[in-house]
């Protein structure tokens, strides 16, 4: 018997990774610095990896919320969503 949350019909479970997170804006009132972009987004590129191997291992599995932003739903019970600027832990 499976744990967890149930399959909604927005989820999926693949091999590929999710869709691409937003780019920050690139102004001069920007938060981020030019410099610091490119390790932002090889970070954000391991995390997607390594969350991708839970979906792989069948710990967890990628879901679109209504809003459009991308989640991944653990069957322990935890969620997370990717956004923008990083992962929030939703439960």
């Amino acid at each position: 018997m499976k744990r967890g949350i149930p399959p909604q019909a927005t989820e999926f479970s693949c091999a590929a990774p999710p869709p691409e997170w937003p780019q920050p804006p690139r102004s001069s009132r920007n938060a981020i610095s030019q410099e610091r972009l490119p390790e932002s987004a090889a970070a954000r590129r391991r995390v997607q990896g390594h969350c991708q191997a839970l979906v792989e291992a069948g710990t967890a599995h990628w879901h679109i919320n209504a809003d459009g932003a991308t989640e991944l739903h653990l069957h322990s019970g935890e969620a997370y969503l990717f956004g923008p600027q990083g992962v929030t832990r939703l439960k």
